[in-house]
């Protein structure tokens, strides 16, 4: 079994729906993006008004509330920008958000695993990388090891970005 492909067999089961989100969805994707990131200051809700050229969006929903939320760049990097974010590869998880009174519930686990499913449906597919990309603070590494990805080095973020790391760089593979 490849160390990087989603670990479906081990997903918690799932008393969750996850869909993709449209622009309906932002007051409650704002309202919980508030509770979960207080002190975000980039409005990710934002994000539901782009097409899928460019992001790729997904709800979680229990018993009808949304609970949580993931936003992916699937547009091609900008190798001029400056921040990290702007020059990794794509697909890149701009936003895993899920809400404080329904964390560690496997909710974050199937929002990637809905990702990694639609991805190869879009359009922008064959332009992507084969990883799927993302930043985290040192307390979210154990998080995403488990939930296939690998940390990546100083050194192998400066081969991917050209510039110096300011946050922990996580990658997994897509599924073929």
């Amino acid at each position: 079994m490849d160390a990087h492909a989603p670990d479906v067999a081990n997903a918690p089961p799932n008393p969750h729906i996850v869909r993709r989100a449209g622009l309906q969805d932002h007051p409650d994707v704002a309202r919980l993006l508030d509770e979960a990131l207080p002190n975000e200051p980039y409005r990710y809700a934002d994000n539901l008004a782009w097409d899928e050229s460019f992001v790729l969006n997904h709800v979680a929903l229990s018993e009808g509330r949304l609970v949580g939320y993931i936003t992916v760049l699937v547009s091609p990097p900008d190798p001029r920008g400056h921040a990290l974010w702007q020059r990794l590869p794509r697909p890149y998880v701009g936003c895993l958000a899920v809400k404080p009174s329904h964390q560690r519930q496997g909710i974050g686990h199937r929002l990637i695993n809905a990702t990694l499913a639609a991805l190869p449906t879009l359009p922008v597919a064959p332009g992507l990388s084969g990883h799927l990309y993302l930043e985290c603070a040192d307390a979210l590494v154990p998080v995403y090891r488990r939930m296939g990805f690998e940390h990546l080095l100083p050194a192998q973020i400066l081969a991917l970005a050209g510039m110096p790391a300011r946050a922990n760089a996580m990658r997994r593979a897509l599924p073929p």
